[in-house]
């Protein structure tokens, strides 16, 4: 999917084992137990928790066992990043964006709320700009022509399905 390729080329450069700040470690070898148990002592120890290819933050990653429910004795493999990406997306109306039900520019902002490395509108800031750690890391142009494509694709297999069902 482009988009989750957009997100983490901004993110993490791809890294499924990265932390905030450039830090490795085997996150793919762990349990996501103990990426949380990780997470929650780099916060107290006052750092940032974001983690693997998508960065997700420890808050978010409680939410995401809970919601999607895991047992958080998984492995933070590439396998589950990626479903868990695609859950953020979901939660942030993605869908509703592929249907036509949401714009492109409330899209945008969406994913600014969730990936700070995304601007958050035409002006091209972060929508945590300000806070010191985060910036806009993709240019709006890039976002909107990357959504599209999505668009355009979603359209295309809805309308082969629907092809292949009604021949």
């Amino acid at each position: 999917m482009r988009l989750l390729d957009l997100i983490a080329r901004h993110e993490s450069a791809g890294n499924y084992n990265i932390m905030y700040g450039g830090r490795i470690e085997r996150l793919t070898e762990m349990k996501i137990s103990e990426v949380l148990n990780l997470q929650r002592i780099i916060v107290r120890n006052g750092g940032q928790s974001a983690s693997g290819k998508y960065q997700i933050i420890r808050k978010t990653l409680q939410g995401l066992v809970v919601e999607m429910k895991l047992s958080g004795n998984e492995l933070f493999n590439e396998e589950i990043q990626d479903r868990m990406a695609k859950q953020l997306l979901k939660r942030r109306g993605y869908h509703r964006f592929l249907c036509r039900t949401k714009t492109l520019k409330s899209m945008v902002r969406n994913l600014s709320q969730e990936w700070a490395s995304f601007p958050r509108d035409e002006c091209g800031r972060s929508y945590y700009a300000g806070d010191g750690l985060n910036k806009a890391l993709v240019s709006y142009d890039e976002v909107i022509r990357v959504l599209k494509l999505e668009r355009k694709r979603a359209l295309t297999e809805r309308l082969l399905l629907w092809r292949k069902e009604n021949v």
